[in-house]
């Protein structure tokens, strides 16, 4: 597994709720971190009682090896 990123653990935020770090738990240290253009926010007790990674409109992150990736108006 190259990459594995869940909503409820290794979620690194700001003090308004926006993801600045997402760690990688796969183990491949393809970690995710913050992008130019906006941050997505992490919001608790979305599916099922459990946290989401929102993205709306242009909010990325972006991985050192795979560059900028942006699942627009999506929750992860």
């Amino acid at each position: 597994m190259a990459l594995w990123l869940r909503a409820d653990v290794g979620v690194l935020t700001n003090a308004s709720g926006q993801v600045t770090n997402w760690v990688d738990q796969s183990g491949s240290g393809m970690n995710m971190t913050n992008a130019a253009v906006g941050l997505p926010n992490s919001v608790a007790a979305v599916v099922n009682g459990l946290p989401v990674v929102r993205f709306v409109g242009t909010q990325t992150l972006q991985s050192p090896t795979l560059g900028s990736r942006a699942p627009h108006g999506s929750d992860c």
